[in-house]
């Protein structure tokens, strides 16, 4: 069966004729916050109640998995429409939902149902559902994780943006890291769902977009209040309460988690962490919805570090052992933000966000060891205490001409960042010497456009632009003040020649910034990139869904800001192609399949061959499992995931390792309790997460030789966080 290849008006005919017989009201929004305009998600939500999806914990439902396998909805489809506020009489009123159409194949949306079955150690695990998302420990357990994307090591979120309920988490300019995003402060059970953007083609994503964009959504309610309990192995205590209060027109979620942890490690990580949310959501109206959301966090942590390969093969230390036991750190977070939607009309909508954010965070870390400082040796200290508030806003609105339906698209962000940090170098936690402090003052303000056009049944063209404006001011022995104008050109054609098959084609333009410090001293301002998509989605059937994409994307430079040096780190210009591929089956319906595999090819432009290679970029992942979610209450899932060996250096003498690890987890819900037990690493790999190319040098160490000199004093190593061994917890939690 094939669309036409004319204009129809068949279904704008059958709609017009359908409203005599009910009033049409305008539909809450989805979740908070809504998905943006022509969203991803091949993972349509399947429950039409316009009730939230209550929480992971309730009653098992036999179509639970069914969002793994989306219904067909072709890209092109119009949104459904939405009316005026209905009369004070809406006892006819009648609800039209819809889920808006994605414009790239590697779009998707995945629900808290199937984020459930995953183990998830660390908040920032839950973005690994993420097809070719790959995160790791990076130095303990309260400092941002190391995130791997399309052929990019992003450090803690340079070329990845992401955000909860819209609200930035990336922060520019950091003490440690450029576009250091910190998920640590997250409670993962209040996670709805998980919406994935990759590539630089939605105009709604700016700055640190360049790979992709992650955006988490909070539930609005839960079914039920929830006490949870948390033993693992390792010292693993978590306790969570979640208060969930409904009324007429309204609900409310209050969350605690206290969690201790510490670790396989020698030297105890005795990580201490407290998180606490609470948001009231409001519906004054069938046309509006608000939100308004505060979260509180505060942990402290010790770490082993990062340890050279060559102390353990020398037996300095074994594995999980530490040159430097002072090093880890503390950090608070805390936030308020609002949300308002509301349907100004039958086709035209408005959305505003507002937030406030406070963090403090404080590193000891000792990468080189005693290669600068023979004597008291290389701690260092970093700081970056700051405050960060913004508004969104965004306009939108459908029109038919003829029988093209447009969507028009308008919006509006502003940010501003007041930051203090500093770089000292330490010993033992106690400060011997000031490297750098500075007063930053980051503003921006962008604006952005998008046209959508369905031009036929099988054919929609999107197209929009954004332009973003940054601000950079420094206080401090290298200050100034430099402004910057970015703009940033997209465009997506969607074709769905059947029902059953979509081709999408994506182009545009992204970056991520510099530092301030080094830009307002005449620095690079930003890396510029330009990418392309081809990609495909197919149902042959209602119970498979395959997905297959492959992508360019050029970046004008490999910007790194060297927290540990406090300087830029500009390299050349560097060109990525890759392949990726999803499937996911229903083969029962309460039994699953799913399979990423994505392979990413990664060189420098103007470097000879070998010595071209992109250190620590990932070139082969991949992940999987077999999920059961059964109406009986059991469930489980088994699944693996990897990444290959990978260059550390440019010419790959020194390589990091991939890994390839085994995870499962089952359980059993019933009307008032659930209980889980997780296992991670069932085959006790031992791995290695975070890895760096390294020039260091251990107490009394004499001058390297051979192939791993670096200079007269330092040596070249892999330097390495080991992975866990294997673990195991349970989870109980009652329903109250």
């Amino acid at each position: 069966m094939s669309r036409s290849l004319l204009p129809s008006c068949a279904c704008a005919l059958a709609l017009a004729l359908s409203l005599p017989s009910v009033t049409l009201a305008a539909p809450p929004p989805a979740a908070e916050p809504a998905p943006p305009a022509e969203p991803p998600g091949p993972e349509p939500d399947p429950d039409p109640d316009p009730e939230p999806d209550a929480d992971a914990g309730a009653d098992p439902d036999p179509d639970a998995g069914a969002d793994l396998v989306p219904e067909p909805a072709p890209p092109v489809a119009a949104p459904a429409p939405v009316a005026e506020p209905p009369p004070d009489d809406d006892a006819h009123r009648t609800v039209i939902r819809s889920t808006r159409p994605r414009t790239a194949a590697s779009a998707q949306v995945v629900r808290d149902r199937d984020l459930k079955l995953r183990p998830v150690t660390r908040p920032a695990d839950i973005l690994q559902v993420a097809p070719g998302v790959v995160v790791v420990q990076h130095a303990g357990g309260g400092k941002a994780n190391q995130y791997f994307l399309r052929g990019f090591d992003s450090d803690h979120g340079t070329d990845l943006a992401l955000s909860v309920d819209g609200v930035p988490v990336n922060l520019p300019s950091h003490g440690h890291g450029q576009g250091f995003a910190d998920l640590h402060w997250l409670i993962v059970d209040l996670v709805d769902r998980v919406e994935i953007d990759k590539g630089p083609y939605d105009v709604r994503n700016g700055d640190f977009a360049t790979s992709g964009a992650i955006n988490l959504v909070t539930k609005r309610s839960l079914d039920h209040t929830r006490v949870q309990y948390t033993l693992g192995r390792y010292g693993e205590h978590r306790g969570l309460f979640v208060a969930a209060p409904r009324w007429d027109g309204g609900s409310a979620l209050i969350a605690g988690e206290a969690r201790t942890w510490d670790g396989p490690f020698d030297s105890a990580e005795d990580a201490q962490r407290l998180s606490a949310f609470a948001k009231l959501s409001l519906d004054p109206s069938p046309a509006t919805r608000v939100d308004l959301a505060a979260t509180a966090y505060a942990t402290t942590w010790n770490a082993s570090g990062q340890i050279p390969e060559r102390a353990i093969e020398a037996g300095v230390i074994d594995r999980f052992g530490s040159l430097d036991p002072t090093e880890g750190g503390n950090t608070q977070r805390f936030s308020v933000y609002g949300r308002l939607e509301h349907q100004l009309s039958r086709d035209e909508r408005v959305e505003a966000r507002l937030w406030f954010v406070q963090n403090k965070f404080q590193l000891f870390s000792n990468f080189t060891f005693f290669l600068e400082d023979p004597v008291d040796g290389d701690e260092i200290e970093q700081v970056d205490d700051r405050t960060h508030s913004g508004f969104a806003a965004s306009w939108e609105r459908h029109d038919e001409v003829g029988c093209v339906h447009l969507t028009h698209t308008l919006g509006l962000e502003a940010r501003l960042d007041d930051i203090d940090n500093g770089l000292y170098h330490d010993v033992a936690r106690a400060r011997l010497g000031t490297t750098r402090e500075d007063h930053v003052s980051e503003a921006s303000i962008a604006f952005y456009g998008e046209e959508s056009a369905r031009l036929t049944d099988w054919l929609r063209l999107v197209g929009g632009s954004r332009v973003d404006i940054l601000s950079f001011d420094v206080d401090g022995a290298d200050g100034g003040g430099r402004s910057i104008v970015f703009a940033s050109p997209k465009l997506s054609a969607i074709l769905s020649p059947l029902p059953v098959l979509d081709v999408f084609l994506n182009f545009g333009v992204g970056f991520h910034s510099n530092d301030a410090r080094a830009v307002v001293q005449g620095g690079t301002p930003f890396a510029r990139a330009t990418g392309g998509e081809v990609g495909v989605r197919v149902l042959p059937f209602d119970r498979l869904s395959l997905a297959l994409a492959g992508y360019a994307l050029h970046l004008e430079s490999e910007l790194v800001w060297v927290g540990d040096a406090g300087e830029t780190e500009a390299s050349g210009a560097t060109t990525r192609l890759g392949i990726e591929a999803e499937a996911r089956l229903a083969a029962l319906d309460w039994l699953f399949f799913d399979l990423d595999v994505t392979y990413n090819h990664g060189r420098f432009d103007d470097e000879p061959d070998g010595a071209d290679l992109i250190p620590l970029a990932p070139t082969f992942t991949a992940s999987g499992g077999v999920s059961v979610r059964h109406p009986s209450g059991f469930y489980g899932r088994v699944g693996f995931r990897a990444i290959s060996d990978r260059p550390a250096v440019e010419d790959d003498s020194l390589t990091a390792d991939g890994f390839f690890l085994l995870d499962a987890s089952a359980g059993y819900e019933g009307a008032w309790f659930d209980v889980r037990v997780e296992a991670e690493n069932l085959t006790d790999t031992d791995y290695r997460e975070a890895q760096f190319a390294t020039t260091s040098r251990l107490a009394g160490e004499p001058p390297c030789l051979g192939g791993r000199a670096a200079d007269g004093a330092g040596c070249a190593d892999i330097d390495f966080t080991p992975g866990v061994p294997f673990n195991i917890r349970a989870t109980v939690a009652f329903k109250l």
